[in-house]
């Protein structure tokens, strides 16, 4: 790959210096040859000629070399120029919808946060009203044990008296009612104590409210005054060990983050795809998601291919594809399970296949609840509607998919009724692990080359048919 703008100005004057140069030197020669020949030999006239013919005919030779040198070097300063644009514009464009998400984003996160910041606001003014009706209680609460106390100085300043007076009636009636009194007194010393405290309690509950609105009302104005390139910056500095939990969102954020990657890889040009690279025996090849592969790549800056990213680029035309641009967020196995959504909707959007033609009546009783494992690569979609409408449960992975073992284990156990390995899924590994002789030993693992749906549909119910008539002999 060509790294660097190529100067077109400079190499065409090289190219004229060398040419100049090479002119010069056969000018020389050619003086330097009369010289020798002049003391014995007379030129005539028509060798004269004969040499100026030639000494033409290479300075048009090699005019004709520079223009063509010339030409080639403006065609690839102007493809390298294109190039450059187009990537420039398409990552113009990228950023512009990533800020256009951010914003959005943004301006939900403040509507939540002001939405937060008025329940706390109307909680503040609860907790308000509870502390003013506690301090009203207080006040009543200190007036009856003012009263208490006054009344018991009154009694005391009467048993001090030397010569005690009979009592009226009155006196004696507020007498028997001291006891009560005093132990209200003691109720409302009591009560006012727990009333102090759960005035302790609402003030601080008060100051951590308004120190939480404070927070909210700092973040909102964050989020009003600063641009979304800064918000990088204020993640960097909430993640750590005290801070983190504040930002609990963060995980369904880039959960949204990977979606809207995703669905930015499927808005694409005519001439753009992208794809994975998978393992071809001893190299990697690029597969596209309209399953196409290509050898011929090219990746941008000189990287090695990665198996476990996503990468997109532009069709040569050459049968090869120049990748210029790489998804870290989204894997291979997110790009496959996306592709089985979406032609599962356009599926369901479109007439639906009619897998009834393809057994006969007793197909669904046949096939009902077995449960078949399949290996493969390609038409899995089919394969899976075809047989979930007969009733049966299949598994269809592939060997990126499920581990060796994985595959051998549910292949060779219990839990399977029958295994399709098919060629368009398997790798030299898996036939080692699971031997030919193994495989044609069993009858309920099937190793098929380029089947249709349909025939493998076929050959499970043929297979559970003949277990049927064998249970009935």
């Amino acid at each position: 790959m060509v790294n660097q703008q190529f100067n077109f100005k400079k190499q065409s004057q090289q190219d004229k210096q060398r040419a100049h140069a090479v002119k010069l030197d056969l000018l020389e020669r050619y003086q330097q040859r009369e010289q020798q020949f002049q003391p014995t030999i007379q030129i005539q006239p028509e060798d004269q000629s004969d040499a100026t013919v030639a000494l033409k005919s290479e300075v048009r030779h090699l005019r004709h070399q520079l223009q063509k040198e010339q030409a080639n070097n403006r065609a690839l300063a102007l493809r390298e120029k294109l190039r450059t644009t187009q990537q420039s514009q398409q990552q113009l464009k990228k950023a512009n919808r990533r800020l256009t998400q951010q914003n959005q984003a943004l301006s939900q996160e403040n509507t939540d946060i002001t939405q937060q910041n008025q329940r706390l606001q109307i909680a503040a003014a609860t907790s308000q009203r509870q502390l003013n009706y506690v301090q009203t209680y207080l006040i009543q609460a200190g007036n009856l044990l003012h009263t208490a106390e006054t009344r018991l100085q009154t009694i005391q300043q009467l048993r001090q008296q030397p010569h005690l007076q009979p009592l009226s009636h009155k006196q004696r009636k507020k007498l028997a009612q001291l006891p009560a009194e005093k132990a209200r007194a003691n109720a409302a010393e009591k009560h006012q104590h727990v009333l102090k405290n759960k005035v302790a309690s609402l003030n601080q509950d008060l100051t951590a409210s308004r120190e939480t609105i404070r927070e909210l009302n700092r973040q909102i104005d964050f989020l009003r005054n600063e641009s979304p390139q800064n918000l990088k910056y204020h993640l960097d500095a909430l993640l750590n060990a005290k801070d983190f939990q504040q930002i609990r969102w963060l995980p369904d954020f880039a959960k949204r983050y990977r979606q809207l990657r995703l669905n930015e890889l499927v808005i694409r040009q005519e001439n753009q795809t992208y794809g994975y690279f998978i393992k071809v025996n001893t190299h990697v090849a690029f597969k596209t998601i309209d399953d196409q592969i290509f050898s011929n790549y090219d990746l941008d800056y000189g990287s090695e291919p990665r198996l476990d990213v996503i990468y997109a680029g532009i069709l040569t035309g050459n049968k090869g594809v120049l990748l210029t641009q790489m998804y870290r967020e989204v894997t291979p196995h997110d790009l496959t399970r996306d592709k089985l959504r979406r032609l599962h909707q356009h599926t369901q959007r479109a007439h639906p296949m009619h897998f009834t033609s393809w057994l006969p009546v007793d197909g669904k009783a046949i096939l009902n609840g077995k449960r078949i494992l399949i290996v493969t690569w390609q038409q899995t979609q089919t394969l899976n509607q075809a047989f979930h409408s007969f009733g049966a449960s299949p598994t269809i992975v592939n060997n990126h998919e499920k581990s060796i073992s994985w595959i051998t284990q549910q292949a060779i156990g219990q839990q399977t009724d029958l295994t399709f390995l098919m060629s368009e899924g398997l790798s030299h590994a898996v036939l080692k692990t699971l031997t030919k002789g193994e495989i044609n030993s069993r009858p309920d693992i099937r190793l098929v080359y380029h089947q249709s749906p349909a025939d493998i549909i076929n050959q499970a119910y043929q297979y559970f048919k003949n277990l049927e008539r064998q249970k009935k002999l």
